[in-house]
């Protein structure tokens, strides 16, 4: 039996700010940021919305019950957060039940079961994920307090 080689291919280096200035640009594009570092997939219709975020000052999500808006606020409230250094996002809702108890248990899973380490501090205890203390963080605000009328 005859032997065949295998050649190597050599690897392609390249300079590091032609990295970071690559690296930078696939992690402002949310479809790769959920995908390969998050370790998540999107429908294309989730991904629409993630990309008329990036694409539009305002965007505005109008459907049914259970559809995914909750995992899909999540997702780009984590490729926000990582892709803009020194962001703040404040994520919102009608009631703090809704922003605690849903998009911010997306926003947890998601950061622990990401593809690669996100890094920074996801606090026990309250919804806020700090890279930066009081720089570059994600944080939650509701317009009715958690106790009174239309806490729930």
């Amino acid at each position: 039996m005859a032997r065949t080689r295998t050649r190597k291919v050599p690897k392609q280096i390249i300079p590091v700010d032609e990295a970071k200035a690559r690296l930078k640009l696939r992690l402002q594009n949310p479809e790769y940021f959920t995908s390969r570092v998050l370790g998540k997939r999107l429908w294309p219709v989730q991904m629409a919305i993630l990309n008329s975020v990036r694409d539009n000052p305002r965007t505005a999500v109008r459907s049914c019950h259970g559809i995914g808006k909750t995992f899909t606020a999540a997702m780009c409230i984590l490729w926000f957060l990582y892709s803009h250094k020194r962001s703040i996002v404040l994520s919102t809702a009608p009631t703090w039940r809704q922003v605690e108890k849903l998009v911010w248990k997306e926003i947890r899973s998601a950061y622990r079961e990401s593809a690669v380490p996100l890094g920074g501090s996801l606090m026990p205890k309250s919804p806020e994920l700090h890279l930066i203390h009081d720089e570059w963080y994600g944080a939650i605000r509701s317009t009715v307090k958690s106790c009174g009328a239309g806490s729930n």
